[in-house]
């Protein structure tokens, strides 16, 4: 028998890689919800970080997507394809 892992509730963080228009709509629905935000996107215009508790431009080190930082609880990804 396996046991379910605990779910993650606010105020938990919420780490977005990728600020674009996608990164945003789902931090807004991460906002609403009570979860803290944090987005990490180069671009200093990225349109997630309007609605992001947090913005950061740069990592200290390079950081593989399976491993991310300490800072947040749940990790998304955003791209776009044209």
């Amino acid at each position: 028998m396996t046991i379910p892992p605990e779910p993650i509730v606010p105020p938990a963080t919420v780490g977005m890689l990728g600020g674009g228009q996608l990164g945003k709509y789902a931090l807004i629905a991460a906002n609403a919800m009570g979860y803290r935000t944090i987005v990490v996107d180069p671009d200093a215009a990225a349109p997630a970080r309007v609605v992001a508790d947090e913005h950061v431009q740069t990592l200290p080190q390079p950081a593989p997507v399976r491993h991310p930082p300490q800072r947040w609880t749940i990790s998304q990804t955003t791209t776009s394809w044209m």
